[in-house]
C-alpha cells in the first residue's frame, strides 16, 4: 500500500488521516486476511517498505499539535509556483509558466519538487512480483506514480488506486490555479495503468467515472469502501486547559465545526450561521477545528477580525486525536457545511459518539448519513440556523444524544471490506478474456 505522501509529509489530517487508518487496519487484519501487508513509499519506479512498529506504521511525527501551517509538501509547491509563475509572466514565457503548471506526471515544477523531496535516502527497493496486490491509498497525484505503475505492471502485479475525489477536476476554483491540470494529468496517467478503481462513497464513484468519461475513456468500474470512525486517541496526549476548559459542564451548548480551512469546506456560512443565531440573543458557543489550507486567508481574517473570537467563536488548530475526541464527546452537536466532499469523515466521527449532526444537503452526505442527520439549506443561513435554534430550544440545559449509530463503523471492518474489493480486483484481472 503506497503511503508516500503521509510518510514525507507527516500530514494527519484530511486524506493523510484516511491512509494511517487504514495502513494501520490492513496490518491488524493481515492474517486473517492471508496477506502479507507491506506499506511503502514510492522512489521512482521502486517501491521502499516503511518500517512498522508494534503493528503500526512508524509516520514521522505528525506535528499536528500546534501546528498552524498547512503540509510542508503543498506549501512549498504552493510558494514555488507564485514565483515560477510570475516570473513566467514577467518574461512573457509561455513554456515557463506551463512547466509552472505542469502535473507531477510530465516534466515540471511539481516532478522537480518531488524528486527533490525523495533523492538521496538510499533505502533498498522491494522487488513486486506476480500475485502481489498494489493499492495507492495517497494522494499520488503530488508526486509521479507512472513509473511504478509501469514497473509494477511488467512484473505481473495488479494495480488498484483509491479515488478519495475529484474535486480538482470538477470545481476548480476551490483550488490554487494548476490543480486542476495537475488532477487531470493524475487521472490521465492511472487510467491506462491501473487494473481497478476503490472510491470511498457511490457518489465519488460515480463522479471519478463521468470525469473518466469526458477526457474520452470508457468509465471504469469501481467500488465504494465506506471509512472507518474511531480515533487513534491511545497515547495522543492529554487535553490542553483551553480547550477542556470552553468545552467543560455548565459551559453553553457548542456547535462544531471540523476540516481543513479550506473552500469547500465553506466555513465562511458557518460563521454566518454564528452571526444569525448571535442575533436572536441565544446562548451558545461554536467550535472550529482545522487547519488553515488553500486560499483561506479571507475566512482565517474573517474568524481572527470576530468580535466574539476567543469568547464563544473558537478556532482550534493543531488538535491531537485525544482532543478532537474530547470535541466530540462535549459538543451540542456537530454542523457540517461543506459544498462538495468525497466522503465527510467528522460525520462518520461524530456519530461514533452519538453526537447529533446537521449537514448541508448535498448527495454525498445523504448518502453516508441517510437518515441519521439534519440537513441545512445552504441557500440561506435564515433559514438554515432556524434549524439550529429550534434544536438549542430543545436542549433543555442538556446535551442531546440520539441513538446510537448505524453507519458508523470500525476501521478494521473498512480494511476487510478494502481487501474484499482488492481480491475482486485481482480476480477480474486474472479471468481469461
Amino acid at each position: 500500500m503506497d503511503c508516500t505522501h503521509t510518510f514525507q509529509t507527516g500530514a494527519g489530517t484530511g486524506i493523510q488521516r484516511v491512509v494511517r487508518r487504514f495502513a494501520d487496519s490492513l496490518l491488524a487484519i493481515a492474517g486473517e486476511a492471508g496477506f502479507e501487508v507491506v506499506p511503502v513509499r514510492l522512489e521512482g519506479a521502486g517501491l521502499v517498505a516503511l518500517p512498522v512498529a508494534e503493528g503500526r506504521v512508524a509516520f514521522p511525527n505528525a506535528g499536528i499539535r500546534g501546528s498552524v501551517e498547512p503540509d510542508p509538501s503543498r506549501r512549498r509547491f504552493e510558494i514555488a509556483h507564485l514565483w515560477v509563475s510570475r516570473a513566467g509572466r514577467l518574461l512573457g514565457s509561455s513554456r515557463l509558466r506551463e512547466w509552472a503548471d505542469a502535473s507531477p506526471n510530465e516534466a515540471g515544477l511539481a516532478r522537480w519538487l518531488a524528486g527533490r523531496d525523495g533523492a538521496g535516502t538510499g533505502s533498498a527497493t522491494i522487488a513486486p512480483r506476480p500475485g502481489d496486490i498494489f493499492v495507492s491509498l495517497d494522494s499520488s497525484w503530488v508526486y509521479d506514480i507512472r513509473t511504478a505503475l509501469d514497473a509494477l505492471g511488467r512484473a505481473g502485479a495488479t494495480r488498484v488506486a483509491f479515488i478519495h475525489d475529484v474535486l480538482p477536476v470538477t470545481h476548480p476554483q476551490w483550488f490554487t490555479p494548476g490543480t486542476d491540470r495537475c488532477f487531470r494529468g493524475w487521472i490521465e496517467a492511472l487510467l491506462p495503468r491501473t487494473d481497478g478503481f476503490v472510491t470511498n462513497s457511490r457518489t465519488s464513484c460515480a463522479e471519478f467515472r463521468a470525469v473518466a468519461e469526458s477526457l474520452g475513456h470508457a468509465p471504469p468500474p469501481c467500488r465504494a469502501v465506506h471509512l472507518g470512525a474511531e480515533l487513534a486517541v491511545a497515547g495522543e496526549g492529554a487535553v490542553r486547559p483551553a480547550l477542556a476548559g470552553a468545552l467543560a459542564p455548565g459551559r453553553p451548548p457548542a456547535f462544531l465545526t471540523v476540516g481543513t480551512i479550506e473552500p469547500r469546506k465553506n466555513v465562511g456560512f458557518a460563521i454566518d450561521l454564528f452571526d444569525e443565531l448571535d442575533s436572536r440573543g441565544l446562548d451558545f458557543q461554536w467550535h472550529v477545528v482545522g487547519s488553515p489550507g488553500w486560499l483561506a486567508d479571507e475566512v482565517a481574517r474573517r474568524i481572527r477580525g470576530h468580535r466574539a473570537y476567543g469568547k464563544r467563536l473558537h478556532w482550534w488548530v493543531g488538535l491531537g486525536d485525544a482532543e478532537l475526541d474530547w470535541c466530540y464527546r462535549h459538543a451540542a452537536a456537530l454542523v457540517a457545511v461543506s459544498t462538495a466532499e468525497g466522503f465527510g469523515l467528522p460525520l462518520v466521527e461524530a456519530r461514533l459518539r452519538e453526537l447529533p449532526v446537521f449537514a448541508s444537503d448535498i448527495p454525498v452526505f445523504r448518502e453516508v448519513l441517510g437518515a441519521e442527520g439534519s440537513y441545512l439549506p445552504l441557500s440561506s443561513a435564515r433559514l438554515a440556523a432556524a434549524a439550529l435554534e429550534d434544536f438549542l430550544a430543545g436542549l433543555g440545559g442538556q446535551c442531546r444524544r440520539p441513538s446510537p449509530s448505524r453507519i458508523a463503523r470500525p476501521w478494521v471492518d473498512s480494511a476487510r471490506e478494502l481487501v474484499a474489493a482488492l481480491v475482486e480486483i485481482d480476480a477480474r484481472r486474472r479471468r481469461p478474456g
